[in-house]
């Protein structure tokens, strides 16, 4: 182990687990989890919900003090829901670009709707992904601190307006661009190129 810590065995290892372990923690994780208050669709969040820089840090010990993720451009990248997990965590993201990623759906936006981004996410923009639909919308109105969200070419979200019009509401701060998907593609500037040759 990295504190020099020598596990031979499952035994020493269920020990050593036990001594690290803060008993109070144990105790709160347990009054959560037994909380009726929150809803069953959060319950993958409520520990992020109930703790605060203390249960980071215990988490991420060797993570740097002061050092934080401002702005995160995945652009033409294969992230997926899985990956979205360890964007939870993020402490002060303000930026996320996710153009041209073609693997992550609704779910990964429920990921940073349930942790620190919806708090801290300030800019966010989503250009041409076949997976994202009309139940966005919810986690997108999550995240309060949202300034700028720009969608564009997103096939699945059927009623653009009521996509727009919903996340105005939910956050009045917001300033969202959802431009129509007129030309996609090649091929549509041929009769433009065709005139200029004549």
């Amino acid at each position: 182990m990295t504190d020099g810590a020598s596990i031979g065995s499952q035994r020493e290892m269920r020990a050593y687990l036990a001594r690290k372990m803060d008993p109070v923690e144990n105790t709160i994780q347990s009054s959560i989890a037994s909380s009726p208050s929150l809803p069953s669709a959060l319950s993958p969040f409520r520990s992020t919900l109930a703790h605060g820089d203390t249960a980071f840090l215990k988490k991420w010990p060797n993570a740097p003090n002061g050092a934080h993720l401002l702005n995160v451009d995945a652009s033409d990248s294969a992230i997926a829901n899985e990956g979205f997990k360890y964007l939870r965590e993020v402490r002060s993201l303000r930026k996320l670009k996710l153009n041209f990623c073609d693997y992550f759906g609704d779910e990964a936006l429920r990921e940073l709707a349930g942790g620190r981004p919806a708090r801290t996410l300030e800019d966010i923009e989503i250009v041409l992904n076949p997976s994202v639909s009309d139940g966005a919308v919810y986690w997108l109105a999550k995240m309060t601190a949202l300034r700028r969200a720009h969608f564009y070419f997103l096939p699945y979200v059927a009623n653009r307006t009521a996509f727009i019009r919903a996340i105005k509401m939910a956050v009045p701060r917001c300033t969202v661009t959802f431009p129509e998907a007129i030309n996609i593609g090649y091929g549509y500037d041929e009769k433009e190129l065709e005139g200029k040759k004549k």
